[in-house]
């Protein structure tokens, strides 16, 4: 596991500025901006602002799922999955040769 830099969010003070940016979009259908939290969080908390005041509990829980994934690692793997399968797929015809990579 590495090591947190002091100049990196806890975990703690994560949770507490998800806590209040989660509050702001389901009571006030408002995204707190700026924050620390990745852009699966913040795609999450702007689908519970469009359906403030009353969001679904699965829109509530989608982003929770999504600043655990953001906590846990699991969101930052994925986008690197996609960005490596993306740059893959642009550029496998540069590597066989072929002069148009897309």
């Amino acid at each position: 596991m590495r090591q947190r830099s002091a100049a990196e969010p806890s975990r703690e003070e994560l949770a507490v500025e998800f806590d209040a940016a989660l509050i702001a979009a389901r009571t006030e259908a408002v995204l707190l901006t700026p924050t620390r939290l990745d852009l699966d969080v913040d795609n999450a908390l702007a689908a519970v602002a469009a359906a403030a005041p009353d969001p679904s509990p699965e829109l509530v829980a989608a982003a929770e799922a999504a600043f655990a994934g953001m906590l846990d690692g699991s969101n930052a793997a994925r986008v690197e999955r996609e960005r490596l399968a993306h740059m893959t797929t642009r550029y496998s015809g540069y590597r066989s040769g072929s002069k148009d990579c897309g």
